[in-house]
């Protein structure tokens, strides 16, 4: 169920908020929602979040304005808010929180007044991880770092919650010079009436792949010989050279050439090259939600993860979050793309070390410091 009024999101917005506060170890003497205060003359402001908190022996005001908004921010509303601050006493500190970001000119003028912007909005899906027909992947499961988990009132949470993610080493190998050698013993036995001492080493044609034995049938693949190759080139720390494997058994290709369209051979050879890339990404698991909080002049993220009756709630992008109990373990799964085509991975997973994560209620209510 849609919320237009924009009530829930502010109310998610001041839980956050509450959230980083708490773990500031700053002391909140009040958070309010929806409340209206006297500017220095007679307008009256309604204010989305008022906040009032301590700092060692002095206390602050701040005001958060909050909009869920397809849309960005744009200056003019960025202006209305500055005029706001600027009539109300104490001189609050300014805070704008958007779903939807900020155009540029809202950018500027909130850095040049000295209001803090902040993005609040679900975490996009991660890219697949890009593979070569020939490329591998090897993956790690870790934990990854969250601020909290946000629920609603008294929905029941595992107390032994998990955040997980993937840690991937993708390995691109390129391959080129790639011949291999022709059995003379075989080719003279072959054809005993030619002259085949110049058939020695051969560029493999466009296009041939298979690999026979000597009934006709297909038992490999020079791509997966060439595989691995470039795994052992990696198990050895190398990222570039010219490597060689050795067919044990009598191994065939078929050339397509007239002459010698059928040929054994003893080894195949390439130059290859080997690129390593090392990543950290949130696995996608199960129906929590994740959240990214964003200052914007900064860059600095906070993430938190969010119950389903939140994404119902308050509806999201429905992007789901990594997690693990030790009561309810789990498969999880990561998107690849091989050659332009998505494949879908699933591994099995070990529980990790225990990370607890704050529990959080979005509906934010007022509450009073202690």
């Amino acid at each position: 169920m849609n919320d237009k009024t924009g009530k829930r999101y502010e109310g998610l917005t001041q839980t956050v908020f509450q959230a980083i506060v708490n773990q500031d170890a700053v002391r909140t003497i009040s958070v309010q929602r929806n409340i209206t205060l006297q500017g220095k003359g007679k307008l009256k402001h309604k204010i989305d979040v008022y906040w009032k908190y301590e700092i060692g022996d002095v206390a602050y005001e701040t005001i958060v304005e909050a909009k869920d908004w397809k849309t960005s921010v744009d200056k003019g509303r960025m202006s209305q808010f500055r005029d706001v601050l600027k009539d109300l006493p104490n001189q609050p500190k300014g805070i704008f929180v958007s779903r939807g970001g900020y155009q540029k000119g809202a950018r500027d003028l909130a850095i040049e007044e000295g209001i803090l912007i902040y993005e609040l909005r679900e975490a996009d899906a991660p890219p697949s991880v890009t593979l070569s027909g020939t490329g591998w992947g090897q993956i790690k499961l870790v934990s990854m770092p969250f601020d909290g988990v946000i629920s609603i009132g008294d929905e029941p949470i595992s107390n032994n919650l998990y955040a997980l993610g993937f840690e991937i080493d993708v390995f691109n190998p390129g391959y080129s010079n790639i011949n291999v050698d022709v059995s003379q013993s075989w080719l003279q036995s072959e054809y005993p009436h030619l002259d085949v001492s110049a058939v020695n080493k051969i560029e493999v044609p466009h296009g041939v792949s298979d690999l026979y034995n000597e009934h006709g049938d297909v038992v490999n693949n020079l791509f997966t010989v060439l595989q691995a190759i470039a795994k052992d080139l990696a198990a050895k720390g190398a990222t570039e050279k010219r490597e060689i494997h050795v067919f044990e058994q009598p191994t065939f290709v078929m050339t397509g050439l007239p002459m010698f369209p059928r040929l054994k051979i003893n080894s195949a050879a390439a130059d290859v090259s080997i690129e390593h890339t090392r990543e950290t990404r949130r696995a996608q698991m199960s129906s929590f939600g994740q959240w990214i909080f964003r200052n914007i002049k900064f860059g600095n993220t906070r993430l938190f993860l969010s119950t389903p009756s939140v994404g119902t709630w308050l509806p999201t992008k429905n992007q789901s979050a990594s997690y693990l109990t030790r009561e309810h373990p789990l498969s999880c799964s990561i998107n690849f793309l091989v050659d332009g085509k998505d494949v879908t991975i699933f591994a099995d997973i070990t529980l990790p070390s225990p990370q607890p994560l704050p529990l959080l209620d979005a509906v934010g209510k007022d509450v009073e410091g202690k």
